[in-house]
Formats: C-alpha cells, sequence, structure tokens
C-alpha cells in the first residue's frame, strides 16, 4: 500500500495517503527526495546524490552530508525504514509502492491520445517542477533547472495533443480554456494561438478570433521580430472571406463546426525518366518522392508509402489493387542541358479515367515552383476532400539551389538500399550539398539518417562517432526548420538508437506526423520503440497505421507486431510473426528462436539460432564469438530497451537458445 503522496509540479508538497501533511525541513531534503522522485523506483546514486546537492564540498564532507540529511528524513517521515531503501550499496531509491508522484503519474499519462487520460495529466500541472524552491548551490541549480525545461516541455506536447482531441470533438470552450493555460507557460505556442482562433471562429465569434490574432501577431513581431506561421495566417484569411461573403442571417445559421470528410487514399507511381541518361534515374526517383511528401502533408489525403508503390511498379500491375487506393499519379521526367519537361496527370484508380493532366517546361532554377504547382493541380481536383486552410503551409519551401537538391535527390537515391558503400558515396554527397547550402535542412536530416544507420549497422568501425554525428546533424536540421517532417523523424530515430531515450523519440515522433501525417517512417519507429518498452499496445496501433501506408513493403511494422506479441507472452503469434520477416530483418531469427523455445520446441530453436549466428559470423566486422558483453551490447544497439525486466525476458529466451548473452 501506498504510504507517502509527493507533489511536485508546483509548490512541493508531502502527504500521507490519508491526505495528512509532512513537514520536510529542509531544501536539499525536498531536493533529494524529488531525485528519487524522477528516477521512479530505480536506485540512485549515492555519488551523485553528494555532487548534486553539495557540489561545493570535499567528498568526505559531502558523504557526511548526505548521511546526516538521511537522519534528518528519518525523523521528519517517523519510520523512514518503510520509505528509504538504503540497503543498496552505494544508493538510494523508495522501497516498492512506498511513494507516488505527480511527476510519475504524469510521466505514464502524458503519453495517451485520449481525452480523459490527457484531462487528467494536464490537471496534474499546478506550477514548475519544485516551484519556489531556492537551490543552494550551482549543481542544484542546473539540474533544477535542467528538469524543469524538461518537464514543461512534455506538459506542453502532451497539452497540443488534448488541444487536437479538444478540437476534433468539437469542444470549443474547454479548447480555450486549455490553451489559454498553454499560453501561460508558453506565450508564443502557435498552436495555442491557433486554436483560440478557431474556437472564436466556430462559436461565431470573429470579431474576436481577430482581435487575439492582431495581438498575438504584435507580441511575436515584439519579441522575435517574426510574423505568425501560414497556416494561422490562413484561418484567419479565411474569416475575412467569411465576412465577406455571409449575410447576416446566413452567417447566424452557419454551422459552427464542420464534419470532417474521409480521408482520400492517393499513390503517386514512379515518374518514368525518358531521356535515356541512366544517371538521371534519382532525378526521377526524387520528384516522385518529393510530390508524395508535399501530398502527405494534407491531413485529409491517405498518401501510400512510397517503398510500397515501389514494389507496386516493379511487379508490371496494371490497376494497383494491393495498393487500395482511390486516386493515382502518373508521369515523366526529361532532363536536357539547364531545362527539364514534366508531364504529370491524376488518374481514377478504379475506372482509369484521367481527372487532370498537364506537360511543364521549365529551368532546374524553376524546379520547386513546379513542384508546387503540380501538387496544388492535384489538390485542386480534389478539393471536395482537402482541407483548403492547409494548402498554404504545406507549400511551403526554402530558397534552395539547384544544385544543393540534385545533391541530395543523388544521396537519398543511393541511400535507399543501406548498404555501406551507398551509405558513404551519399555521406559525400550530402557534405557537398551543405557545403554549398549550410541551412538546407532536409540535406542534414539525410546525414543523420545515414549515420543512424551506421551505428545499427554490423560493419561501422567508429560507432561513437557515427552515434554523435547522428545527434548532431538531426538537431540541426531541426533547428533550421522545425517544420520539416524528416528533420524530426531524423532526431526520433537518433534518440532512440542512438541515446536510448525513448521520451525525446517519441516527442520528436509525434512532432514529425504533427508536420506530416502520413509519415509512415515515423508511424513504424513508434510502432518498434513502444513495442519494445512496455507499451505493447500503443506500439500495435502506430504498426496498423503504417501498415495501412505501406501495405507491400511490411516488413519493419510486421516484426514491431511481433515484438509486442513475445513481450506480451504470446509466443505462438510471435514465433509466425518472426518467421515473415526473418529474410528480411536479421534478429527476427534470433526472437523466433526465443520464442519456439517458450513453445518447448528446443530443437526447432536451437535451429533457428544457429542459423542467426552463422549470418552474423558472415556479416559482423568483428564476430562476438562467445563474449556476453559484446553480444549484448550490440543487440541493445539495435532495440533499445530500457525496462530491466523485458530485457531479461528477452536475453534469457536468447540465451537458452544457445546465443551466449
Amino acid at each position: 500500500m501506498t504510504g507517502y503522496r509527493f507533489h511536485l509540479l508546483g509548490p512541493p508538497k508531502f502527504e500521507t495517503a490519508a491526505g495528512d501533511p509532512l513537514a520536510i525541513r529542509s531544501r536539499k531534503g525536498a531536493g533529494l527526495l524529488a531525485c528519487l522522485a524522477l528516477a521512479d523506483g530505480k536506485p540512485v546514486s549515492r555519488d551523485h546524490l553528494c555532487a548534486l546537492l553539495w557540489s561545493d564540498r570535499q567528498t568526505a564532507q559531502a558523504r557526511a552530508s548526505l548521511r546526516q540529511l538521511l537522519v534528518d528524513l528519518r525523523h521528519d517521515f517517523g519510520h523512514a525504514s518503510h520509505v528509504l531503501d538504503t540497503a543498496t550499496d552505494g544508493a538510494i531509491s523508495f522501497y516498492e509502492t512506498a511513494v507516488v508522484s505527480d511527476v510519475a503519474e504524469f510521466q505514464r499519462l502524458r503519453r495517451a491520445d485520449d481525452r480523459q487520460t490527457l484531462e487528467q495529466a494536464f490537471a496534474l500541472r499546478r506550477g514548475q517542477f519544485l516551484e519556489g524552491l531556492a537551490p543552494e548551490n550551482a549543481a542544484f541549480a542546473d539540474w533544477l533547472e535542467d528538469n524543469r525545461r524538461v518537464l514543461d516541455n512534455l506538459w506542453c506536447e502532451a497539452t497540443a495533443r488534448l488541444l487536437r482531441v479538444l478540437e476534433r470533438e468539437g469542444d470549443h470552450r474547454r479548447s480555450q480554456d486549455v490553451a489559454g493555460r498553454l499560453l501561460s507557460i508558453d506565450p508564443l505556442c502557435e498552436l495555442a494561438h491557433q486554436s483560440v482562433v478557431r474556437a472564436h471562429i466556430a462559436m461565431n465569434n470573429r470579431s474576436l478570433a481577430l482581435r487575439h490574432y492582431q495581438e498575438f501577431r504584435e507580441k511575436l513581431d515584439h519579441e522575435l521580430g517574426g510574423e505568425p506561421d501560414a497556416l494561422t495566417r490562413q484561418i484567419v484569411q479565411d474569416v475575412f472571406v467569411q465576412q465577406t461573403m455571409l449575410t447576416p442571417s446566413a452567417e447566424a445559421s452557419a454551422p459552427a463546426v464542420s464534419t470532417r470528410r474521409p480521408k482520400a487514399s492517393i499513390a503517386v507511381l514512379p515518374f518514368e525518366q525518358s531521356g535515356g541518361n541512366p544517371d538521371d534515374l534519382h532525378f526521377a526517383a526524387g520528384l516522385t518522392e518529393d510530390l508524395s511528401t508535399e501530398l502527405s502533408r494534407f491531413a485529409d489525403l491517405a498518401v501510400i508509402a512510397q517503398a510500397s508503390v515501389r514494389q507496386h511498379a516493379q511487379a508490371g500491375e496494371g490497376r494497383p489493387r494491393g495498393l487500395d487506393t482511390e486516386y493515382l499519379v502518373r508521369g515523366s521526367v526529361r532532363r536536357a542541358d539547364q531545362r527539364v519537361r514534366i508531364t504529370a496527370s491524376l488518374v481514377h484508380a478504379a475506372d482509369g479515367v484521367t481527372l487532370w493532366s498537364e506537360r511543364f517546361d521549365r529551368d532546374f532554377s524553376d524546379l520547386f515552383a513546379l513542384q508546387d504547382d503540380i501538387v496544388r493541380r492535384v489538390v485542386a481536383a480534389l478539393a471536395a476532400r482537402v482541407e483548403a486552410f492547409e494548402m498554404e503551409k504545406t507549400l511551403q519551401k526554402p530558397a534552395i539551389g539547384y544544385e544543393a537538391y540534385d545533391l541530395l535527390l543523388k544521396a537519398r537515391f543511393l541511400q535507399r538500399e543501406s548498404s555501406r558503400e551507398g551509405i558513404l558515396a551519399a555521406r559525400a554527397l550530402l557534405r557537398e550539398a551543405i557545403a554549398r547550402e549550410p541551412r538546407f535542412a532536409s540535406a542534414h536530416a539525410e546525414l543523420s539518417l545515414g549515420y543512424s544507420f551506421e551505428y545499427q549497422s554490423d560493419w561501422s568501425t567508429d560507432l561513437e562517432h557515427a552515434r554523435q554525428e547522428a545527434v548532431a546533424a538531426a538537431e540541426q536540421a531541426v533547428a533550421i526548420d522545425h517544420t520539416n517532417s524528416n528533420a524530426h523523424r531524423a532526431l526520433a530515430e537518433a534518440q532512440f538508437y542512438c541515446n536510448k531515450n525513448l521520451d525525446i523519440a517519441k516527442a520528436q515522433a509525434d512532432m514529425a506526423l504533427v508536420q506530416n501525417p502520413n509519415d509512415q517512417f515515423s508511424m513504424c519507429l513508434l510502432g518498434f520503440a513502444l513495442a519494445c518498452n512496455g507499451h505493447v499496445a500503443d506500439g500495435q496501433r502506430y504498426s496498423l497505421e503504417s501498415l495501412k501506408l505501406s501495405p507491400l513493403v511490411s516488413e519493419p511494422c510486421l516484426y514491431a507486431i511481433a515484438v509486442g506479441a513475445y513481450f506480451e507472452g504470446n509466443f505462438a503469434d510471435a514465433a509466425s510473426g518472426f518467421a515473415r520477416v526473418a529474410g528480411t530483418i536479421d534478429e527476427a531469427l534470433a526472437f523466433r528462436a526465443a520464442s519456439l523455445l517458450n513453445l518447448g520446441q528446443a530443437d526447432a530453436a536451437r535451429d533457428a539460432m544457429q542459423r542467426f549466428m552463422t549470418l552474423k559470423r558472415q556479416k559482423m566486422a568483428e564476430y562476438p564469438d562467445d563474449d556476453v558483453e559484446q553480444w549484448r551490447s550490440y543487440l541493445l544497439r539495435l532495440m533499445p530497451i530500457a525496462d530491466p525486466a523485458s530485457l531479461e525476458k528477452l536475453f534469457e529466451g536468447f540465451r537458452n537458445a544457445g546465443l551466449p548473452v
């Protein structure tokens, strides 16, 4: 039974389970308890606590001070033997179930997507973490500031998700209240300002909507010297249009909330390269991929992933039955000197009727404008299925020179096959692109993805360098363009695999999906990351959604679903799932071996594990043989698992099947 409740998101308050107040006499005592609460049950080393709370003292003095503080806390609690576990050698923790903290509750609730849970997470914040607590030394002050910033950011992200739920449900009054609270923490949060404006519009308070927009615009100009983004401007522009077009009687009868239409599904087929120059294949492929990405940014379009589309095209099917799509974009591209000729058409997949077709002759310098033009034509043809206010947000691009863009397309083409040679060749091209255009966010993101792949590979000779470069390049991409979904996805992948930080990875993947609701790569990453870390149901939801967008290239999503089945103890489904992807994902063989062993099929399990080890012996630059630590380190690079119980469950299955872990 829980003995105490700690309220740390605001002025610190400690109380018994019955609600009686508990007086903690010292600031350092409150800091120590908060540090243990943030660790969420994991022991915290005494050396870490000494360095945090007494950084200005010698080691012996700090340890003596810690011992005295523990004596004081025993006095404060009255029976500390039921709260603080000091028996672990060199570390301190709470006894299991002794303490419940609002920080731990918030961390659990904030990942949800339903209104009730997000409302609970929203309500937990009474103020800043340990508000009013004045640190006595620099190390404690820095620690406190860092954790306040992290928790504030996480709360803002959870509140932003709550706002999206409230808007979907049409609860605009609550949306205004929540947005107002968010703005008290982050006065320049554009998403919150958009929610306030849309709520006023939905409740026919257009004058209030325009007044709020003008106040936000002036604040943004005063604080940052900037303008609201295109989506905010479009929302307000729509108000002016409605005011012009609606008579008073029509305005009074206008519905407050529009009904969301079902998504239109669309696939961009590979553009044909008709010039005969094999060096231009990357250009046609890159144009196809970029058009697909731009269309993906529209929330009302379900865009089939390019990997699945390419597989369909290679199969030579006429109508893409396997893609289950309503519309197709077809085209061809021909390059000559400094000119490019592109034909594009929009086709109704069921009957082959062409809804729109056009030919474009442009200079290379007009390429971005040409892409926007094609996207506009497609969206215009599907206007009844696409939300108009998303147009301007989607079609903004930085001014990037064609040479740098062409280098990116070549690099992306080389990196697609994920071979060592392709990754290294792409890296050189991306470095050149960045040298030409230092603020080319997409090039930094692609560079990060290559280093992340190297970090997970069998061939890297400097893992630490790959890890640092993956994170640095992704952080640079996000810093340059926070609206770039690939930048957020690259940072999510780098944080998950290279830094084993699930929280930051999930937050960045969520941001990628905000910018691009059809980003199947981020969905797939989330599916695997959540399944590996105890959130199987959430992981399966993302994996299944990703499968809809990439039905023909499904191995990563099927792998994530099988991983979730394994950790849930559903070994029959796990073994079947791993069998389906074992030819593509090497580690699936090891997982299958562990699954079969748990089903009592020892011989089949050992055979599968032997095939895995033989395959790794052929591929790995340095095969670990019987080195347990090397095997563990290798496997954790490919499946970062933070939960010790899940990790041991996995390694036990691997070990019993014959892998020395």
